[in-house]
């Protein structure tokens, strides 16, 4: 039972990962509905693979050239841009976690920005017209 709950978790992580929704909202919440505890590990790996898939995909755009000045540019500005997401999530990991996982927060986040989302949406479509 637990393959088929990894299984749709990681349809889940698949199918939202590249749209401008929260693929880890989604992830926590389906867990706790299949009661499958999604911790950073298992999220990260999540996502790791999620990378892995996309590297693989692009792979012929990402490292054709890779040594012109243009590209190492893009990789450095990327790495960069990273630090410090990593260092505020390894200072506040206990607090992200204990804080910022609660289901209402991830909830009423996901129906905020999604209404967020909607308003931008229609704003920006009116304007084209």
């Amino acid at each position: 039972m637990n393959t088929i709950k990894f299984g749709i978790l990681s349809a889940v992580q698949g199918l939202t990962e590249l749209l401008p929704i929260s693929s880890s909202g989604h992830l926590i919440l389906l867990g706790k509905l299949f009661e499958i505890d999604t911790s950073t590990l298992l999220l990260s790996v999540f996502h790791l693979g999620t990378t892995i898939a996309i590297i693989i995909f692009f792979r012929k755009k990402l490292f054709k050239n890779i040594f012109t000045k243009e590209k190492l540019n893009f990789y450095l500005k990327i790495l960069i841009a990273s630090i410090p997401t990593g260092i505020i999530g390894f200072l506040f990991q206990d607090i992200i976690e204990e804080k910022l996982r609660a289901e209402w927060i991830i909830a009423v986040s996901l129906i905020l920005w999604g209404i967020v989302m909607i308003l931008l949406e229609r704003k920006t479509k009116g304007k084209k017209k």
